[in-house]
């Protein structure tokens, strides 16, 4: 049973025991923004792994939008939603950039049945990152989400992972650009792993795997 979260009246021990927050909020609709989106993400992840939120119309937004709101649930328009008679979606409506945004979640959304680390401190300004990993540690694999925010002046930042196997090789792959790196368990959590976001807003999902002894993955690629 899902229930709506009622602006997190009902996301509380005795009603999430019975039911899943999947509309978490309706701030979305009041000014929500993707820094406070990113923040419900990170608190929630910490109690209720279980929730969702409303990313947005797809034809308008990007994927730092989409990755600002994504949790183990998604929420998203086309071009309307509510009771009310919905309009008819127009002949040139940009379809497959709205599967492209709805693939890329969903080829991420088991990550969010792992374990969740904050890499960065909670935060609402506006010149911050916020990051944090998801670790799927009976598989050996995991993402990294990270947001760089609108005002943000860093280009670069190492982040230190968490529960990772010090004496293996990770298989590191950039999802945006498909690039992949072999790096060692011990790198990843001591010196942490690197991650350059030139503009702003600003956006990566990273995802990390165990490597065999031959150096390739012992897990599926993401789509």
């Amino acid at each position: 049973m899902d229930n709506c979260g009622s602006g997190a009246r009902r996301i509380d021990a005795e009603t999430t025991a019975r039911s899943t927050p999947l509309w978490r909020t309706d701030h979305v609709h009041m000014g929500g923004t993707s820094t406070t989106a990113q923040c419900q993400t990170y608190g929630l992840a910490q109690w209720v792994p279980l929730n969702g939120t409303m990313a947005g119309y797809l034809h308008a937004i990007d994927d730092y939008r989409l990755r600002s709101t994504m949790s183990s649930a998604l929420q998203a328009a086309l071009w309307g939603h509510g009771d009310a008679p919905q309009g008819r979606v127009p002949d040139d409506y940009p379809f497959d950039e709205a599967r492209r945004l709805l693939e890329q979640y969903l080829s991420v959304r088991d990550y969010f049945r792992g374990d969740f680390y904050p890499l960065t401190e909670y935060t609402l300004a506006t010149d911050a990152w916020m990051v944090y990993q998801l670790d799927r540690r009976e598989v050996g694999d995991g993402l990294v989400v990270a947001l760089k925010r609108e005002n943000s002046p860093y280009v670069r930042a190492a982040f230190p992972l968490h529960e990772l196997d010090a004496e293996r090789s990770y298989e590191v792959t950039d999802i945006d650009s498909g690039r992949t790196r072999h790096v060692g368990g011990g790198e990843l959590m001591a010196t942490g792993l690197a991650v350059e976001l030139q503009g702003t807003p600003a956006s990566a999902l990273i995802r990390y795997a165990a490597a065999n002894g031959n150096g390739a993955s012992e897990t599926p690629a993401v789509p």
